[in-house]
Order: structure tokens, then sequence, then C-alpha cells
């Protein structure tokens, strides 16, 4: 790929739906990357996870966005590896709105629904999102640290 390239990461995770190929976008200089499974049309600007051969949290921290769902497990991650996420809002989920509210306040974050990711009418927000520099403190994470000293207190305490 030209050096000038941009990746985007399509991690929908369990959301249980057919991803939208048919309308997805063509944006010049950017590459989405899918899922295997998910991968059911060729196009030069559609890439499978595999082709990269790396765990799924170094293939998120090498791309330049990512297009989810709230949840926390690609939207914390994003917001540690600072990489600007579209998410998909998932109403009458048990974590909205808080999740997004963490993630707009920790990170780089645009909301849509569904309806917009269906019919392809997100190419305005990725391209905002690849173009937006990262203006928050880097996060640390230390919910293991967290979780490790409060069972050694438990385990130790009389």
């Amino acid at each position: 790929m030209p050096d000038h390239t941009r990746f985007v990461l399509v991690a929908l995770g369990g959301l249980g739906m057919e991803y939208p190929l048919e309308n997805w976008p063509r944006i010049p200089g950017v590459c989405w990357i899918f899922p295997d499974v998910a991968l059911t049309q060729a196009r030069a600007d559609f890439l499978p996870a595999s082709l990269f051969a790396l765990p799924y949290v170094d293939l998120l921290a090498s791309c330049d966005a990512v297009i989810t769902k709230t949840g926390y497990g690609t939207q914390t991650e994003a917001v540690v590896n600072q990489v600007p996420t579209l998410c998909i809002t998932r109403p009458g989920w048990p974590e909205e709105p808080n999740l997004p509210d963490w993630h707009a306040q920790h990170g780089e974050l645009t909301l849509i629904d569904w309806k917009t990711l269906q019919t392809g009418g997100f190419t305005h927000q990725i391209r905002a999102l690849l173009e937006m520099p990262w203006r928050k403190p880097l996060v640390f994470p230390t919910g293991a640290q967290q979780a490790a000293e409060r069972l050694l207190n438990r385990i130790t305490s009389p």
C-alpha cells in the first residue's frame, strides 16, 4: 500500500447482524480491515484481519481508526491505544450512555446509529476521525492491578 494509506479496523464483535458491505463507502487512501468471516465481497480496499497476523489488540493499536459498537472491549482498548473511534450506539444496552460518555471524556469518539452504518452514510465521520489529532491525555489501564490488590487484601486479611 502507498505510505499515505490509512487503515480502519471494523470490529463489530457479536452485534449479530451482517456487515453491510454492498453499501460500504469507498474513500480514496483508506483500507478497511474486517474479520475474515465478514468478507463476503472482494474489493481492493477490503482486507482480512488474518492478513496482518497480529493479535487483536496489536492490530487495533496499529490502525488509524476503528469502527465498533458500544462495548467495553474495543472501546477501552481504543482509548488506551489512542485510536479514534466511530461507535455505533446501542439503545437499551446496559452500557449506554455511561460507556460512550467515558469514551468521549478520555478518547476521540464519534457516535452513529446502526442505520447510518447500514446505508454507508458515515464517510464524513470517518474522514473527520482520520484527520483528528488526539487531544486527550494517556489513559493507563490499572484495573488488573487494582483487582489483584483487592484479592490479595481479602486473602491476607484476618
